[in-house]
């Protein structure tokens, strides 16, 4: 893979090479469904049959040491390796653990004991995960609910059920349970409302609502999530976390992610409490630990936040085998890596108003004609302006939408300071109008600043905290003067006429 640097191309490794299967499924629980499930999907996915010899192998083994009869059949029923006696004596012997486990489960109910009961369905619910009878067990599992005593315990069935609920690929229950397990909690999990986003995000991821998956993401705050991988390992949170965010959320939140923590390693209960209050920040700040599990989209970040747009794209089409072997994100890789390249045309465009596509198609290592084809979607969906028109004659595109919305800011900044000198100038000739009316009908204006005085003192500078009232300064001031000469001794400023020594200025008796 050639990554673009500084003008000159640089060979790197392919990151499908370095693919280590044992080492990639090891961060998963041993009996989880969804390592069962990744593995057989990368048995039939994996481009390379070494790596798919493997994983046939790892799930086979898988089966026998949890005694998963029934998918056994289903998948190697026909295949040489199948063994119709294990599986037979294998059937029988968890027959008669059911049947036990059935047995404790009436002893329970008969006496009325609702812990019993519950621990009970609880049993049975395992008992048919491990033999990959999922429903069965979303069936117990539901009606071990019913006898939950506590938050704690409702908030431990909420969760079972998202996990199954995810097994299944039934994103609607794993919905309904976020939402109804919102309102519990677990005692000494602080990673329960990790938990809650993680299930949200892949609900979200699987119906293709990718922003909102990228918000669940990037908000998972706290300890990494180590005991949550008999759904997904902490590397796949960080991993759909980035790319969704690459997709959908804008440069400064890229350039967040990338920020090193400001605090340490350790994450207390009080630091957890504080980063579920404002999950996005906390989650943002985190996610650079995060990223140093996965350097390739580290790098593929830090590219596309400082607008090496080639190097970014490059370097993800190198982890595209890789990604195409990930059960959850396969399916929307193909769509994620077209919103990230468009994107990044995008990003590419906003300075120019004139650009040669000739220059661009080999900035981003795509021929013209596909540049074309790219261009002129973007310009139907009005994603680089309304009047951009290309030009295939001289292979340019031109785009008037950053002069017009220079012209439009100019022109909105225009008015506002035309609109504010406007209203000074009115104030201003108002203020001198009235004074200039004092002045002809010599008259002078006194108000009081003590608060609770009556009246004011008859002197400019006598007692009683008596101020001149300058026109001009207060209109609100001069319409209350006014209001007040109408009523008779209701404490209202007095106007003071010349005329009148008693209450004249000082200055005019010389």
């Amino acid at each position: 893979v050639e990554l673009a640097t500084d003008g000159k191309p640089e060979t790197q490794p392919s990151v499908a090479a370095s693919f280590d299967l044992e080492t990639y499924i090891g961060r998963y629980h041993p009996s989880s469904e969804t390592r069962l499930q990744r593995l057989l999907f990368i048995a039939e996915h994996a481009p390379d049959p070494g790596v798919s010899s493997l994983a046939w192998d790892l799930a086979e083994r898988q089966m026998r040491e949890c005694g998963n009869v029934r998918k056994y059949r289903e998948v190697f029923s026909s295949r040489p390796s199948f063994d119709a006696e294990w599986a037979d004596e294998t059937a029988a012997a968890t027959q008669q653990q059911l049947e036990v486990l059935e047995g404790r489960l009436t002893a329970a109910q008969s006496h009325l004991n609702k812990e019993a009961i519950r621990a009970a369905y609880l049993a049975l619910g395992d008992f048919h995960r491990r033999r990959g009878e999922l429903r069965d067990a979303m069936r117990v599992v539901l009606r071990s609910r019913e006898y939950c005593t506590n938050r704690g315990q409702t908030g431990h069935v909420c969760l079972l059920v998202m996990e199954l609920a995810i097994d299944l690929r039934n994103y609607s229950r794993v919905r309904e349970y976020v939402s109804k397990a919102e309102h519990t909690s677990i005692p000494n999990d602080v990673n329960f409302p990790s938990k809650l986003r993680v299930s949200s995000g892949l609900a979200y991821l699987a119906e293709g609502r990718y922003h909102e998956a990228a918000q669940k993401f990037i908000s998972i705050a706290g300890p990494p999530l180590d005991d949550f991988t008999s759904v997904v390992s902490t590397e796949d949170v960080v991993l759909y976390g980035s790319l969704l965010a690459l997709a959908t959320l804008d440069r400064s939140d890229l350039c967040r992610m990338l920020e090193p923590r400001s605090t340490g390693t350790s994450t207390t209960s009080n630091e957890s409490a504080n980063a579920a209050a404002t999950p996005v920040n906390g989650g943002l700040e985190r996610m650079a630990a995060g990223l140093e599990l996965l350097p390739p989209v580290r790098d593929a970040l830090r590219h596309f936040t400082r607008a090496e747009y080639r190097s970014c794209l490059n370097l993800l089409e190198s982890l595209k085998p890789q990604l195409d072997l990930d059960l959850h994100l396969a399916p929307h890789v193909t769509t994620l890596f077209e919103q990230i390249r468009d994107k990044c045309l995008e990003h590419y465009l906003r300075p120019y108003c004139h650009l040669r596509l000739d220059g661009m198609a080999q900035d981003f290592g795509l021929d013209s004609r596909t540049l074309q084809s790219i261009l002129a979607k973007l310009v139907g969906q009005g994603r680089i302006g309304g009047n951009a028109r290309i030009d295939c004659r001289t292979q340019t595109l031109a785009t008037q939408q950053d002069e017009q919305k220079i012209e439009s800011d100019q022109e909105r900044q225009t008015k506002l300071r035309l609109s504010r000198l406007s209203r000074h100038v009115l104030n201003e000739a108002h203020a001198m109008i009235i004074r200039l009316a004092c002045v002809e009908h010599d008259m002078l204006v006194m108000i009081d600043n003590k608060r609770g005085s009556r009246g004011a003192s008859s002197g400019g500078g006598g007692s009683g905290g008596s101020g001149y009232w300058r026109p001009g300064t207060d209109a609100e001031g001069l319409e209350e003067i006014y209001d007040g000469d109408e009523s008779s001794d209701d404490g209202d400023t007095p106007m003071v006429l010349d005329g009148d020594l008693d209450m004249g200025n000082p200055e005019d008796l010389h």
